[in-house]
């Protein structure tokens, strides 16, 4: 049944039109039938159907275009100005949810901002390729995806202040449950005070061996290069050389006991070598330390000598690579070898008894006060060309100069002759080794004083 509880007259063209007055309502639908829609509204037009349309000439906020109660609980109001509250009966933004909201497919927004704040406190901002985080109610953001500085390029990812880890209140300890991976350049400046080391940059701190790994291909095989520590001790390990180069400054290792070099035992020749560069793309090699021993100037370059000094002389020892000269005690060897200062040889303690003589041996004393003594040569072989012995007969004058001190030849020739040297009056004899066929010659004899 239809009433028309106001003054307005039903129309043909408008359908049914139904007005009211005063505070009454102009429409009410009243239905009391469970499982059964108290009103339905269904236009069945194919094209341009409209289901409903409410207006008022009132723009205001109290002005309601739609309601939904329950209980007399305002579930969804709907305002002319063009508010919507959900669970909110006056909603302060275009929607306003009391509760959470889910969406199933995309969400579109420029900024995510906390209810209560103003537009320039706390929120994330969304804009075109660019995300920046706010906090702490200032119009700085604290963190950004897609800027470098102040310039969103290539999905930079920047943070103004440090990163902490959920659980800890120390900041900058951050924990990563996986792998993080840089595309880029990875800045680290400074760091932290950690177990008694200050300004730590990286840490790695774990129970089992940790490192720091370089790879220039992820394909399964060993790592190119790795830092890491083990017992105590630092490893760097690489699959080709381990380089260390210092541009604008020197190199400088401390050790607190010794600095060992220690060749594997898989390696073979030079374990160490040290080049000199005189020019550009100019190598020298100058020192190589081997299983065969130590080379110095190994690529025979007269601008490389070598020289050893003493608290008051640079040339105590010197070797000059261009002239195949050595000097002591000078800079300009005019000789093989050059000697501008004393020196001594080896003088073994006087023999009273029959000696045979050392390979080590220089100058050997008989001494014959007592008897008649025999010092023994070492047999001369190619390998003592050039050795010299001095040989002294020391008499005070007790046997009256009959005790003889006897040099025996031990098998070889004495300046060709085959027989020993007998030193009665004849005070000292130099000898020199001409190889195993010549045996010796004498360089040198002393007559005893009248």
């Amino acid at each position: 049944m239809l009433k028309n509880f106001g003054t307005g007259t039903p129309r043909l063209n408008e359908g049914i039109v139904i007005s009211g007055s005063s505070d009454t309502t102009a429409l009410k639908v009243y239905h009391n039938v469970a499982n059964s829609y108290a009103a339905t509204v269904d236009n069945d037009e194919s094209s341009g159907g409209h289901g409903m349309k409410i207006t008022s000439d009132g723009t205001g906020t109290g002005t309601y275009l739609l309601d939904l109660e329950s209980a007399s609980t305002t579930l969804f109001r709907f305002r002319a100005d063009g508010r919507l509250g959900i669970g909110v009966t006056s909603p302060t933004v275009k929607l306003d949810v009391a509760g959470s909201i889910q969406a199933s497919g995309d969400l579109y927004v420029d900024k995510i901002r906390r209810a209560t704040d103003s537009g320039t406190t706390t929120k994330i901002l969304l804009n075109d390729e660019l995300i920046k985080l706010y906090a702490g109610h200032s119009a700085n953001n604290i963190c950004a995806i897609g800027q470098n500085n102040t310039v969103g390029v290539d999905n930079n990812f920047w943070v103004s202040g440090s990163i902490g880890s959920k659980g800890t209140a120390t900041r900058g300890t951050a924990v990563f449950g996986g792998d993080t991976v840089v595309s880029g350049s990875l800045h680290i400046k400074g760091g932290n005070a950690f177990e008694g080391v200050t300004s730590a940059a990286i840490i790695l701190d774990s129970t089992t061996a940790s490192k720091i790994v370089w790879d220039s291909a992820d394909d399964g095989n060993s790592p190119d290069a790795a830092i890491y520590e083990s017992g105590g001790s630092l490893y760097l390990s690489s699959s080709n050389d381990v380089r260390i180069y210092a541009g604008t400054d020197d190199i400088l290792l401390y050790p607190k006991d010794s600095l060992q070099v220690i060749e594997d035992e898989n390696a073979s020749g030079n374990f160490a070598s040290f080049f000199a560069q005189p020019s550009d793309g100019a190598y020298y090699n100058v020192l190589d330390v081997g299983d065969t021993g130590v080379t110095i100037n190994d690529d025979s370059s007269a601008n490389y000598d070598f020289r050893v000094e003493s608290d008051s002389n640079t040339h105590m020892l010197f070797v000059n690579g261009g002239t195949n000269s050595i000097g002591v005690n000078t800079s300009t060897p005019g000789s093989g070898l050059e000697v501008n200062s004393s020196f001594s040889v080896k003088v073994t303690p006087p023999k009273t008894s029959a000696y045979a003589i050392a390979e080590d041996d220089f100058c050997v004393v008989g001494d014959c006060n007592s008897a008649a003594i025999t010092l023994t040569l070492p047999s001369a072989t190619d390998a003592m060309i050039g050795r010299i012995y001095t040989i002294k007969r020391l008499d005070s004058g007790a046997s009256g100069g009959s005790n003889m001190l006897t040099i025996s030849r031990n098998g070889k020739n004495i300046d060709g002759a085959a027989g020993d040297v007998l030193l009665a009056n004849l005070d000292a004899l130099m000898l020199q080794c001409i190889g195993a066929s010549g045996g010796w010659i004498r360089i040198g004899q002393f007559l005893a004083p009248m």
